[in-house]
């Protein structure tokens, strides 16, 4: 039977921890772009949505300046 000795206790812990190091850069490097496709989305759907809100600004805008003239023609027809 062999001894197990405190090389290669610290062997062994060397090499746990390089491994550890690696997988944690690769789930870095993997968050990373995870994160970045992310903020791309958002950025497209944060477009998209003020877009739209423009839109329904709009739209808003139309409809009070027709409230406003059906008001001014309401007014005109009470005066006859």
């Amino acid at each position: 039977m062999s001894t197990v000795t405190e090389n290669d206790l610290r062997d062994l812990k060397d090499l746990i921890n390089d491994r550890f190091n690696q997988i944690n850069e690769r789930m870095n490097e993997r968050f990373d772009q995870v994160n970045e496709r992310m903020n791309e989305r958002f950025d497209q759907v944060n477009e998209r949505m003020n877009e739209r809100f423009d839109q329904v600004n709009e739209k808003v805008n139309d409809i009070r300046v027709d409230i406003a003239t059906l008001k001014q023609g309401q007014n005109n027809l009470d005066k006859r």
